[in-house]
C-alpha cells in the first residue's frame, strides 16, 4: 500500500473501501507517515550539520493553509548566530 499518497488523495469519504478504512482514516494515516519522514529528515540533516560544525539548523515550517495546498510544509534552514 502507498500510505503516503493517502495524505493528499483528497478522499474524506465515510464509506469503507477494500482496505476496510474510510477516506478520512486513510488520510490521517497518510499525514502521520509524511510527518514521520519529515521529522526523520530534520533529525538527520541537523545531525549532519552539527557533525560538520556548520552552525545551522533545520526545522519544519507550515507555510500555507491546507485549504490552499495539501503540500504545505517545508524544511527551513537557518544560520545560528
Amino acid at each position: 500500500m502507498f500510505l503516503l499518497s493517502w495524505a493528499n488523495c483528497g478522499s474524506t469519504s465515510d464509506e469503507k473501501d477494500y482496505t476496510g478504512m474510510t477516506g478520512s482514516e486513510k488520510q490521517e494515516i497518510g499525514w502521520k507517515c509524511k510527518r514521520m519522514l519529515d521529522i526523520g529528515r530534520v533529525i538527520h540533516i541537523n545531525k549532519k550539520l552539527q557533525e560538520s560544525n556548520m552552525n545551522m539548523k533545520v526545522s519544519l515550517v507550515k507555510y500555507i493553509d491546507s485549504s490552499i495546498s495539501l503540500e504545505n510544509v517545508m524544511l527551513r534552514v537557518e544560520k545560528l548566530l
